[in-house]
């Protein structure tokens, strides 16, 4: 897997800080794989991920009106190309963008004491992705808003990629999240291809490169720094920083 930039997705300069957060056993099973769990967009929470704007949508279905054919031997409308192939596809993994740690982030993506945020960078993000395989790995930051996914009239005028675009747009009630994403796209047939599950894929990373530092949940027992340090040190990352989150001083 590599990173490949693409012109229609824009990003933060490369000291920028981005935070995932985790439940213990996900970073447990992420150091054990050396690997980022990326989620399929399907299986989002957020039931509207991956849709188009209806114009945008209107305009492809009647640019692809001869239909789109597949290897199943199936001719597909560019909806169902979308729901049935193209969103299975989309794997995702989500970062947070700021400075430090977001007490809202921690609420609403960790369901107990016992979790983790990796603190990594854009440019960690970046270079984590470097052998020189498939699939690629695109890194963008999410639009927020009708304004920032409003598109011209005409299709002729849209310079966008319009595989990719749905993918990195959402409702302007996720604006608070300030979201990078990385995106793989792999046929729902090849997945089994890499350790995966229902909702994913495991796909290799450098994290020697991604890992900044880890810090424990605020809220989380004393001795649960010391069990991360240990995982860390059995899977040769023992040279990572391990923090107690602040609570009290989260924004």
């Amino acid at each position: 897997m590599a990173y490949y930039m693409h012109p229609d997705l824009s990003l933060p300069e490369d000291a920028s800080v981005i935070w995932r957060y985790m439940e213990l056993w996900k970073f447990q099973r992420m150091i054990q794989e050396n690997s980022i769990f990326f989620s399929r967009a399907d299986k989002q929470t957020d039931k509207l991920e991956g849709e188009y704007p209806e114009g945008m949508l209107a305009e492809l279905e009647r640019r692809f009106g001869g239909g789109i054919p597949s290897d199943d031997g199936i001719s597909y409308t560019f909806h169902e190309w979308h729901t049935q192939k193209e969103i299975r596809s989309r794997l995702v993994s989500c970062w947070s963008l700021g400075p430090s740690e977001s007490r809202k982030m921690w609420t609403a993506y960790t369901q107990s004491r016992d979790s983790v945020a990796v603190r990594s960078t854009i440019e960690r993000l970046k270079n984590c992705f470097h052998d020189r395989v498939e699939p690629v790995v695109w890194i963008g930051k999410v639009r927020y808003g009708e304004e920032e996914n409003t598109l011209p009239s005409s299709i002729s005028k849209w310079n966008v990629n319009f595989w990719l675009y749905p993918f990195f747009a959402k409702k302007d009630r996720y604006r608070w999240e300030n979201e990078v994403r990385a995106i793989v796209n792999i046929a729902l047939a090849k997945q089994a291809q890499f350790v995966h599950c229902l909702n994913g894929c495991y796909i290799k990373a450098d994290l020697q490169i991604l890992v900044d530092s880890v810090w424990v949940n605020p809220q989380s027992p004393a001795e649960l720094r010391g069990q991360v340090g240990a995982w860390l040190d059995n899977c040769g990352l023992g040279n990572v920083e391990i923090y107690q989150s602040p609570w009290d001083c989260l924004p």
